[in-house]
């Protein structure tokens, strides 16, 4: 009887043991739409914001394709290409599927393909990520090229020094006329500004994008240094709750991460793959960036 328990005893164990585990759940991803602009024959770099609640990779598939236009994906990156000569409104939806088949919601992309008659091309920005804010910020008197022989050329890959962002930072609020000559700044580093320099330092310390002690006009700003001028310049509240959605946001310096959540819940920080290389330094092709959403939202 003993030996009967105790084999009963023992299958009643290995049956408790054996039993499969409960299924954990795993939600779906959520995929958010946006709006884009552009015009003839210039493509839309973009990226539709994805989240996963489990932090699973997604994928995104294309649901309904763009009809004016085609689109290409790497990741949650896109790259619109508009058909020669096509304008109007154009649009494609998207759902971004996880490695274990959930699926989001259908999120849309909307484009909006304006006419490019008049518009300047720049021969070195073709297929930039960043020609499209080039072309407006020379179409509005912000920020022009260089006519080298048959070509205008941009330079986007050409650094930017600190105060000529704060030059460009003036010209985007429409505040770069009209200045008052200076001769002292009341900077602790007066002495080493150049003379004509001067007025515009002025105005930006009045505008508050310039409130330093001191302000190196002659370095080159990393990129998060020029997240933060560009959102003194755009003179918004900090955002007290928002999912800051950046591929690299380990990398941004405290220092900076405030003015990159208000950019981005403002929509001034256009980032087309995701990621935000704080850490870089400023060339022009990015400083457009910053400076078209800037024009944008300052004259919306």
């Amino acid at each position: 009887m003993k030996k009967i328990w105790s084999l009963l005893c023992a299958l009643g164990l290995c049956l408790m043991t054996e039993q499969p585990a409960a299924s954990v759940y795993n939600g779906a991803p959520r995929l958010q739409g946006a709006l884009y602009e552009t015009i003839e024959n210039v493509p839309v770099y973009g990226n539709l914001s994805a989240f996963d609640p489990e932090g699973d990779e997604v994928e995104i598939l294309v649901c309904q394709p763009p009809k004016k236009g085609s689109v290409a994906f790497d990741g949650t990156s896109f790259v619109y290409t508009p058909y020669p000569g096509q304008r109007g409104e154009d649009s494609f939806s998207a759902q971004a599927m996880d490695r274990y088949g959930n699926r989001s919601n259908e999120a849309v992309a909307a484009i909006s393909i304006r006419r490019g008659s008049g518009a300047p091309y720049f021969a070195d920005m073709d297929r930039h990520p960043y020609e499209y804010s080039a072309i407006k910020l020379a179409q509005a008197g912000v920020l022009g090229g260089e006519q080298v022989g048959e070509h205008l050329l941009f330079y986007p890959q050409r650094q930017v020094s600190r105060g000529e962002y704060v030059v460009m930072l003036l010209a985007a609020l429409g505040k770069d006329q009209g200045l008052t000559p200076c001769v002292n700044t009341g900077l602790q580093n007066d002495g080493a500004i150049p003379l004509w320099l001067k007025p515009y330092l002025s105005r930006a310390i009045e505008c508050g994008i310039v409130t330093e002690e001191a302000f190196d006009t002659e370095t080159v700003p990393t990129r998060a240094e020029a997240v933060v001028l560009c959102e003194r310049a755009a003179q918004i509240g900090d955002i007290l709750k928002y999912n800051l959605q950046i591929g690299d946001r380990d990398t941004i310096p405290s220092w900076a991460l405030e003015s990159y959540v208000n950019l981005s819940a403002y929509g001034i920080l256009d980032l087309y793959d995701g990621n935000a290389y704080p850490t870089q330094a400023l060339d022009r092709g990015y400083a457009c960036s910053l400076l078209w959403q800037l024009y944008k939202y300052v004259n919306k």
